[in-house]
């Protein structure tokens, strides 16, 4: 009886070992494969793979961190900061999850939040290339700038080969009116890396402050051209475009976006409001649908939807979706 025990113990110690080795191989498997599909930017099949892998190892920061990255990628706000956070939380110390995160505090309007997160990466990576420009954007109060300003000139001398620092004191100088400090700051900026996007962005504000439009559009449009395909400097010249030149322009300028990132949810918004514009509804309702399959809640695409609705005089759908808009938050979920 007794050896029986001991072989039913030893067997199922066997099985539990085997068990857990498979687990592991199969976690690695989905890791592996997510990370491949990840670096291609085929964000929906990373998804998938990381989805799977959180099913197997619920605290796996990997898992976490790349899905919030994805999801951050793609625009979808409160996806990124519930996945992001969780990372945050498994002990994710990472500068890029922490930068996402103060991305989104700032979205939110918490910048009490999102400063600690800014710097402490500048503390820890005086080299980064947005946490400057983050610092200088989470100043919402003039009297905060000299001090901000302070604190980037401090740290330009640990990083003098840094563009982003001249061009986050130059957005603080832009804040406060001072037209020739910021362009001063530009200046350096260029000299140390010319394909710095924000540098010809901030140049554009300071020409469009100006009344200089031929040249503000020229550098909006260059700040677009040296910038990753998913930024703020894309957007900001489809919109500079559909102020300049109309609707239309910037429809076949945000068009060609889509077509290299269809899972991006600014250009999908923009596209569904072009198209509800010229009266083209069934277009309009296409990219809201593709949309909402990653953000179901995204209220900007639920207002627009309403006002589709009540054109097509369909009353109850249209006060069915405006009571959803109101009951969402327009801040971020689980934010505390």
């Amino acid at each position: 009886m007794k050896s029986k025990i001991h072989t039913l113990l030893f067997i199922t110690c066997i099985s539990f070992t085997l068990t857990g080795c498979s687990s592991e191989k199969k976690l690695s498997k989905h890791l592996e494969k997510a990370a491949n599909y990840q670096a291609s930017e085929n964000y929906d099949a990373a998804e998938i793979e990381y989805l799977n892998a959180i099913k197997l190892d619920p605290s796996n920061v990997e898992a976490l961190s790349n899905l919030g990255h994805i999801f951050y990628n793609r625009g979808q706000v409160r996806d990124a900061f519930a996945a992001l956070a969780s990372a945050q939380k498994q002990g994710d110390t990472s500068v890029r999850t922490s930068l996402h995160l103060a991305s989104v505090y700032m979205a939110a309007a918490e910048f009490d939040k999102a400063t600690p997160l800014i710097n402490e990466v500048l503390e820890k990576n005086p080299q980064d290339r947005e946490a400057p420009i983050f610092l200088a954007d989470s100043i919402r109060s003039k009297d905060g700038i000299p001090t901000a300003i302070t604190q980037l000139q401090t740290l330009q001398s640990k990083a003098t080969d840094n563009p982003a620092i001249p061009a986050g004191i130059a957005l603080l100088h832009l804040k406060s009116n001072d037209m020739e400090a910021a362009a001063k700051s530009l200046s350096s900026a260029v000299e140390i890396d010319p394909s710095f996007a924000p540098i010809y962005s901030l140049q554009a504000a300071i020409e469009q402050s100006n009344g200089n439009s031929e040249q503000a559009g020229e550098l909006y449009k260059k700040a677009a051209s040296v910038a990753a395909l998913r930024s703020n400097q894309t957007l900001q010249y489809g919109d500079w475009l559909q102020h300049t030149e109309g609707s239309a322009a910037a429809k076949v300028y945000f068009e060609d976006i889509e077509k290299k990132a269809p899972d991006y949810i600014p250009v999908l918004g923009k596209l569904a409001g072009y198209a509800a514009e010229a009266q083209d509804f069934k277009a309009a309702k296409s990219y809201l649908k593709r949309l909402e399959k990653y953000d179901p809640h995204n209220a900007p695409a639920l207002l627009l939807k309403t006002k589709i609705y009540l054109y097509e005089d369909k009353a109850q759908e249209a006060l069915d979706l405006s009571l959803i808009h109101i009951s969402e938050p327009t801040r971020p979920e689980r934010i505390s």
